[in-house]
This record gives structure tokens, C-alpha cells and sequence, in this order.
């Protein structure tokens, strides 16, 4: 009589989303002594596990997923004895593919109402949702960039960006990138005066501008035709020379 026992259960069972949007790699730990391991997932329309695959090795891919939709799967690590497989028990997870973050996400022009930023494409997405965190307002666009307006100016902000697409007449929307921080630019100074005029002195005085928190006067040399020297820092909109 001859008893050949099955293989453990594998562990360490982990699904990592692929680039596009439709695939999955899936991991594990290997058994001590397996042949090798089938990976299946679980039918709807057929209402029983189907193989995706197998391997001798620790990783698989399964490919022609749907984004955004969750799938029910399982592993079973066999035997192979007088040509025939020993499976062990299943592991099973539930995992879903979808579009990976946008990479490279940066400013490339900031005003004092508006910024640029742009991003690398995503594998997959027809579309980029960016998230104002500041003003809890989306944008969309086709594009790999978009300027964003209305912002006020010397104002710290805060934007993602995702992509998405339609599947199955539904959006799936993907990954996240981190939050990435941007100051606009502070608006110019205006309405600038000079009076009391001497021989040795002058009073100037401006209008305040919005968010600033200081204020920088240089001297310009009529003679050079240039700003010579930053000669004081200020907190106020007025200044006696």
C-alpha cells in the first residue's frame, strides 16, 4: 500500500495590481516539497472556480480582468505522483485590478491666480480626475497636464491626481498619487507712493497685497540703471528712507 500525502496550504498569498488596469501578479510562498501550484477564480456566469494557471514557481499572472471589479480566487499547491496531482486546501483572497497612480506628478507653472502641473500617462485610463484639497473641487481632463484657475494668490495649496475610465458603462476610477503641495504667487505691489520729499529723505507707502508676509524695497541707481542693494525688509506697507 502506498500513501502519498497531499501539500500544505499555501501562504503568504498576496494579488499586486499591473500596469493597465486588466491584470494581476499574483505571489506566495512555496511549499516544501510541491510540484508545483494552480491558481482559479471563481466563475459567475459558469458558478464555479475556473484554472487561471500553473506554475512551479512562486508568482502568476492573470490577465483579461476588468478594472475596478472584484474577483474571488484561490491556490492549491499539488503533487505530482504516477502522473497524477495531489492537491492540498485552497488559500483564497479576493482582489480586484485597476489603473496604477500617476507617476511624475509636478508643477511647471505657477501664477498668482493659477498653476500647470503635469504627470506621466497612465497604462489604460481615458481620462484624469485632480483633486484640490483646499477647495474640495475636482477637475477633469484627457490630457496629461492641466492649469488650474481661480486660486488665490500666496496661497498654499494642496492637488492629486488619478486616472480613470469607463468599464461596463461605469467609471472606475484608480490609484491616487501622493498630495502635492504649491504656494501661488503673491500678487505685485500697486499703487506705490512717494512724499515728504528732502534733500536726504522720502516717505513711500503702498497698497497692502493679499497673503504677503513681507515686503522687500531696493534702490534703483539712476546712474547704472540698476537696483543696487536690497536695503531694508518689511512688514509694513510703509517705509521712511
Amino acid at each position: 500500500l502506498t500513501v502519498k500525502a497531499v501539500p500544505a496550504a499555501v501562504t503568504n498569498f498576496k494579488a499586486t495590481k499591473l500596469a493597465g488596469g486588466t491584470s494581476l501578479k499574483f505571489t506566495w510562498t512555496k511549499v516544501s516539497g510541491a510540484t508545483g501550484y494552480t491558481v482559479y477564480r471563481y466563475s459567475d456566469s459558469k458558478k464555479a472556480y475556473v484554472s487561471c494557471g500553473s506554475t512551479t514557481g512562486s508568482s502568476l499572472t492573470v490577465k483579461g480582468l476588468y478594472a475596478g471589479t472584484e474577483y474571488k480566487f484561490r491556490i492549491a499547491a499539488y503533487y505530482k505522483y504516477n502522473s497524477k496531482n495531489y492537491y492540498g486546501s485552497y488559500t483564497n483572497i479576493t482582489a480586484a485590478a485597476n489603473y496604477l497612480a500617476p507617476t511624475s506628478l509636478k508643477v511647471t507653472k505657477t501664477t498668482a491666480n493659477s498653476v500647470t502641473l503635469s504627470w506621466k500617462a497612465v497604462s489604460g485610463a481615458k481620462k484624469y480626475q485632480i483633486y484640490n484639497y483646499n477647495t474640495k473641487k475636482y477637475t477633469t481632463t484627457s490630457k496629461t497636464s492641466v492649469t488650474l484657475s481661480g486660486l488665490e494668490a500666496g496661497t498654499a495649496y494642496k492637488v492629486r491626481v488619478r486616472g480613470y475610465a469607463a468599464v461596463k458603462g461605469k467609471n472606475v476610477y484608480g490609484a491616487y498619487t501622493s498630495y502635492l503641495s504649491f504656494t501661488t504667487v503673491t500678487d505685485k505691489v500697486t499703487n506705490l507712493k512717494a512724499s515728504n520729499l528732502t534733500q536726504n529723505s522720502v516717505d513711500i507707502s503702498f497698497d497692502k497685497v493679499p497673503n504677503a508676509l513681507g515686503y522687500q524695497v531696493f534702490l534703483y541707481d539712476y546712474t547704472t540703471k540698476k537696483e543696487t542693494k536690497l536695503i531694508k525688509q518689511l512688514t509694513t506697507n510703509t517705509y521712511s528712507i
